[in-house]
């Protein structure tokens, strides 16, 4: 078996895993189980959110060692549970190489959530956590229609290459923007902070700040710290574009 190929087929299944929003742990624990499974027993796996290291010693041989930089980050958990179960096929049964980066690539092909989709699930976390937090149907119908514009400029921004602590002020901004704007005709007595609450919601960084205590608890202080951070200025920036929004308004 090609040492290098095979280490090239596992530093890309890491970092699929770790691009579209998986744990520090999990990633690290996948690697070492593929290795496992090819009979490298002595591999080395240390990854952070935007770095890993990669080491493998084959038998009476110097180590080989691959870094690679990690500058993508998104949640798609539809694609790491594809390939978790990669995987686990390749640990019950470990196919040849090429066979498995062809299944790979089939993976990495596949056609992600469209804009449309998106879109109506960001009306729909709008409409849902409006209703949660106490606000009216028309609270919940409005903070859903907010949310549904928002995530259609949030898409066209990531297009285009926008930073996400950008995509977040702007997304704040608007969001403000629009509920002070839908509040001001009092339609059935809207509630500010209901319609605010519900559509900020599509912006909140809730699987970074999951995964950054699932991290510092599982040991890995590093990456809980770096994801912690993350949570922190996607807040920051969310705070920050509404807050001046609402103090031009008044």
């Amino acid at each position: 078996m090609d040492t290098a190929q095979l280490l090239n087929l596992v530093t890309d299944i890491g970092c699929e895993l770790l691009e579209n929003g998986a744990e520090t742990y999990r990633v690290e624990d996948t690697m070492q189980r593929v290795f496992h499974a090819y009979g490298y027993t002595d591999a080395d796996v240390f990854v952070i959110p935007t770095c890993m290291t990669i080491s493998i010693t084959p038998s009476h041989k110097h180590s080989i060692a691959k870094t690679r930089r990690i500058r993508c980050r998104r949640t798609d958990l539809n694609r790491v549970d594809r390939i978790n179960g990669l995987c686990r096929e390749i640990c019950q049964r470990p196919d040849p190489p090429e066979e498995v980066y062809e299944r790979l690539r089939a993976i990495q092909n596949e056609q992600r959530y469209s804009p449309l989709m998106r879109t109506a699930g960001a009306a729909l976390v709008g409409f849902g956590f409006t209703l949660f937090y106490g606000g009216t149907l028309a609270d919940a119908l409005c903070a859903a229609l907010i949310a549904a514009i928002t995530q259609f400029l949030a898409n066209g921004l990531e297009q285009l290459g926008s930073n996400g602590i950008f995509v977040n002020i702007i997304g704040g901004g608007l969001i403000m923007l629009m509920s002070l704007f839908f509040t001001q005709f009092q339609f059935n007595r809207l509630h500010l902070d209901k319609i605010v609450i519900g559509a900020l919601m599509i912006l909140v960084p809730g699987l970074a700040l999951t995964n950054s205590m699932r991290d510092l608890i599982a040991g890995d202080y590093v990456s809980g710290q770096a994801r912690l951070a993350e949570a922190l200025l996607t807040a920051t920036a969310i705070a920050l574009g509404a807050g001046v929004v609402l103090s031009l308004a008044r």
